[in-house]
């Protein structure tokens, strides 16, 4: 299983791979990181996808990510719970506003596994 987590730092980074890797263990991770903007590569196809990113930024990539990656679980992590419209039309797997709990982002991981399983 693949997974890529889109954020600015690598504080948080670590924080929520370290978190994702407590609950899938298997996981390969990779650290989209900002250079005045975000890229998807051919490679950034990946079964889950956490954007921890703000505002317009953030909802820019979810939306790239859902059109390219129709299939991919994207959890979007912000700071602005007014973009919870945009997560549910863009059917994102799970909304998280900041600060982000601990045991709310492993939840969200959790209930992710189960989803893949079936």
């Amino acid at each position: 299983m693949n997974g890529v987590v889109f954020t600015k730092s690598k504080t948080e980074y670590e924080f929520l791979s370290g978190l994702m890797i407590e609950v899938i263990s298997d996981i390969s991770l990779r650290h989209e990181t900002d250079d005045e903007h975000f890229r998807m590569t051919e490679n950034s196809g990946c079964d889950i996808a956490v954007v921890a990113i703000d505002g317009a930024l953030g909802m820019e990539i979810v939306q790239e990510h859902r059109y390219r990656y129709p299939d991919a679980c994207v959890i979007w992590i912000t700071d602005d719970k007014y973009f919870a419209g945009v997560a549910i039309r863009q059917h994102i797997f799970d909304f998280i506003i900041r600060p982000v709990p601990e045991i709310r982002f492993t939840e969200s991981i959790k209930r992710f596994t189960k989803e893949i399983k079936k």
